[in-house]
């Protein structure tokens, strides 16, 4: 069985055209989400399990969508949700999308994506004309059971003429300067950061010694309460080890918030009544009840909030989870433990 991968071209990832398309489709999509504290920071990465694509329809026309509280963990989940904004596009705005494009975001293609979020751009009127005539070039690799890899480079065309859609009173073009923002409170652009490397292949020493480092500091910090807090395996909904799940070894442990808590009230010095969170919690809601409540303990210690939300951490999103630890580790890294 052979492991099919997409990335976009270097000489594409360069293309000025190309990262102001990005900073464009960022900011319209992030407008809508920052009332729920949710940012997109890579339009493959944080779009292919369809969440956030469900979310956005709910924020944009103001209605209840059905999908999985407790997150697309699993294949099964992330095509459950990619059907889900489909047949709501088709059903309820009239946008046919083919079904083939299901298999192309699970698999992370760039181009399947982009021509999702393009239609849904027109459809809704982003607010922000997207460039004409983009093309990109995306590599495709397929690395075969007996380890031959075959590698293929491909040029799509993403967008045509914009200015047909810019003819609306409210479409504008968004500037080089502007489009630098994302049109979010903090007017920061949530670009690829270091944990998101961690997650390229190749990256895998790298992931291994920073996840060591978070949990020497988690440990260090809750060993006075006899707490020991070890890696864990990604699992699937169905309850299936899921080895699929990049850094799910430290994303499992701190999911139900538990330990997010004991470890912030550690630092802090102080103590959290059982009767503000859930200790035995078995349902999402009580997951992202405890793990909300760890966050806003975290802005009261001044740690500001940067792109997380608690339904990311439920979800074991390892790079949300290193972000959080990370923050702590910083902000903490000199304390001596009592």
């Amino acid at each position: 069985m052979s492991t099919i991968t997409y990335y976009v071209h270097q000489t594409t990832l360069g293309d000025p055209k190309y990262q102001r398309f990005r900073r464009i489709l960022m900011s319209w999509l992030n407008q809508h989400l920052r009332e729920d504290r949710v940012y997109v920071r890579d339009i493959v990465e944080d779009l292919h399990d369809g969440q956030l694509l469900v979310l956005f329809l709910e924020k944009t026309l103001q209605v209840a969508i059905h999908s999985d509280p407790t997150g697309p963990v699993s294949d099964r989940g992330k095509r459950g949700n990619l059907a889900v904004v489909l047949r709501f596009l088709r059903e309820r705005v009239g946008l046919e999308m083919s079904p083939d494009i299901i298999d192309g975001i699970l698999n992370k293609d760039v181009v399947s994506i982009c021509r999702l979020l393009v239609a849904m751009a027109h459809e809704f009127r982003c607010p922000y004309q997207l460039p004409s005539n983009l093309e990109i070039s995306v590599v495709r690799r397929e690395t075969q059971h007996s380890g031959t890899t075959l590698q293929k480079t491909q040029r799509h065309t993403i967008t045509e003429d914009e200015s047909a859609w810019g003819s609306n009173e409210a479409t504008t073009a968004l500037t080089d300067v502007e489009s630098r923002k994302t049109l979010d409170s903090t007017e920061r652009v949530f670009e690829r950061d270091a944990f998101d490397e961690l997650l390229d292949p190749g990256a895998e020493a790298k992931l291994a010694s920073v996840q060591r480092l978070l949990f020497l500091f988690v440990n260090k910090h809750l060993a006075p309460l006899d707490v020991t807090v070890t890696p864990g395996v990604g699992m699937h909904s169905t309850g299936e080890t899921g080895s699929d799940i990049p850094g799910g070894d430290i994303a499992v442990p701190f999911h139900d918030g538990l330990y997010l808590l004991l470890l912030i009230g550690s630092l802090g010095g102080f103590y959290i009544p059982p009767s503000q969170y859930h200790s035995t919690p078995t349902t999402a809601d009580q997951k992202i009840h405890n793990v909300q409540l760890a966050l806003d303990l975290m802005e009261r210690l001044e740690i500001t909030p940067g792109a997380w939300h608690a339904q990311a951490i439920v979800t074991q999103d390892a790079r949300v989870t290193m972000r959080v630890l990370y923050a702590l580790h910083t902000a903490f890294k000199n304390t001596v433990t009592q």
